[in-house]
């Protein structure tokens, strides 16, 4: 017989250390943040949730503070991965040091970063930039939930759009900024928001011409096989 409490188990199979720490963009303020991959027990896929074969979405995310940390289910991380999430794209390319937890599964998700990230990243990181500049030019100032003062809101539009950058230019997503692109968000933090907008807006034309070599989309032929093999090795775990 089937434990039902069983199918509510959550395994970790991948976790990274992300945020200001891994940007090198902390300061003396800055907390750890984590972002993570679980997987259920094979099992659920079998039974009907909550009178229905579609999961609840508040199930396949979990969000938790002190310390804050995002956890998706394995599935639905793929696809935000996929669509060049900022969010959860750069769990695949953290620095070894930065990994908190990995399993094999975990180990095969990141064999996989290539056939995973594509120039959808592109849309996804400009696309949220542009929306941050309109933003910035209607209202005239950052939002204050979760940005406290605006010069970390700063950072952070600044920074994804220098990683897009490198990333359409180099096939690599570097989660760490080299000290040159540090010193650009340190010094657009303390500029007045029309500066910003000026480089946002640059920077996004730039980007949006630029030619890479990164794969157009994901490899779905590839990425499906992978989500078998790590469901597989779950069942016979």
């Amino acid at each position: 017989m089937i434990d039902i409490e069983h199918l509510n188990d959550k395994t970790t199979i991948l976790k990274g250390i992300v945020g200001s720490q891994a940007y090198g963009l902390a300061t003396p303020e800055s907390d750890t943040d984590y972002v993570g991959v679980f997987t259920y027990p094979p099992e659920r896929a079998w039974v009907r949730v909550g009178g229905s074969n579609a999961e609840n979405d508040r199930s396949l995310s979990v969000v938790t503070k002190d310390p804050d940390c995002s956890m998706h289910e394995l599935t639905k991380a793929v696809k935000l991965m996929a669509k060049g999430n900022p969010a959860i794209v750069e769990l695949l390319w953290l620095p070894d040091e930065l990994y908190v937890e990995t399993t094999p599964e975990g180990r095969v998700l990141l064999q996989h970063r290539d056939a995973i990230t594509s120039q959808a990243c592109r849309n996804a990181y400009v696309g949220y930039g542009r929306a941050q500049v309109k933003r910035l030019e209607v209202d005239g100032k950052p939002p204050t939930k979760n940005f406290g003062d605006g010069r970390k809101y700063v950072r952070h539009m600044v920074r994804l759009m220098l990683q897009c950058e490198e990333l359409l230019a180099t096939g690599r997503l570097e989660v760490k900024l080299a000290g040159w692109q540090v010193n650009v968000c340190r010094e657009l933090e303390e500029a007045d928001y029309a500066e910003v907008v000026m480089w946002m807006s640059d920077r996004i034309r730039m980007i949006d011409s630029m030619e890479s070599d990164l794969r157009p989309e994901p490899d779905w032929d590839a990425i499906n096989k992978m989500l078998i093999e790590i469901r597989l090795a779950g069942l016979h775990g």
